[in-house]
């Protein structure tokens, strides 16, 4: 379904257009990393401040099934990730395989892997190196900077938000 209508709020310095025309174009980067030593369960950091997640590629050395995350916003402080149900987020990992996510996960800042959950870690016998998938914005041609956010909006569902600084 096509809107015609677009919705824009505007400030001094940021404008925000909301439209569900489609995916933007946006370009997919490959982050090398984290990477779990031998002997540990948990990563070293990630920065994924330049885009939101959209894959997680397991390496053929991970042993276990699931991965749990840690996030910072500035790189310092770390937590736990819960759903809105109160559950720890759980990727099911399969050795040597690629894990997209539903829909891109937002900006994260700075995440660690853990293999295995909070309860019950689970340590590597070899090092494990994953890399991760983010979409980039893309550039704008007037100088700006552009963010993108996926995001329910109530009558609309969901769609694709644009804000521009």
């Amino acid at each position: 379904m096509a809107l015609r209508r677009k919705r824009k709020e505007e400030t001094s310095d940021t404008k925000a257009t909301a439209t569900p025309l489609g995916e933007p174009n946006m370009s997919l980067q490959v982050l090398e990393g984290p990477t779990i030593v031998a002997g540990q369960s948990m990563s070293n950091v990630l920065d994924c401040n330049a885009g939101n997640i959209v894959r997680v590629n397991i390496p053929p050395e991970f042993t276990g099934s699931q991965l749990t995350f840690r996030v910072s916003t500035e790189g310092q402080h770390y937590h736990d990730v819960y759903d809105m149900r109160g559950e720890e987020v759980t990727l099911n990992a399969v050795p040597g395989t690629t894990v997209y996510t539903q829909n891109p996960v937002l900006p994260v800042g700075f995440l660690k892997f853990r293999s295995g959950t909070s309860k019950k870690p689970s340590n590597q016998s070899a090092e494990v190196k994953f890399s991760v998938v983010i979409q980039t914005p893309p550039e704008s041609s007037s100088g700006t900077t552009q963010y993108w956010l996926y995001a329910f909006v109530p009558g609309y569902g969901w769609m694709w938000l644009q804000a521009e600084r």
